[in-house]
């Protein structure tokens, strides 16, 4: 994760070589954007952890709803 950087991703889908390719696709095209690629069981306290101003999952948590900027859901 880049310290210096304004904008932060979560990502935290299944399965775990998707979440890992996503990461890795956003650090590579966008390196000034913080990545950061968590457990979906982890979600919730990497939200309060990191304050995402986008948070990448495949499962919709009350966390993602009520505290995230924006979010994706995957497979919906």
């Amino acid at each position: 994760m880049n310290p210096l950087s304004e904008i932060q991703v979560i990502v935290a889908n299944e399965p775990r070589v998707y979440r890992e390719a996503i990461a890795a696709a956003l650090q590579k095209m966008r390196p000034e954007i913080a990545t950061i690629a968590v457990d979906p069981a982890d979600l919730a306290e990497g939200i309060d952890q990191y304050h995402p101003d986008l948070t990448i999952c495949s499962q919709l948590i009350t966390e993602v709803e009520t505290e995230a900027s924006a979010w994706v859901l995957l497979y919906p």
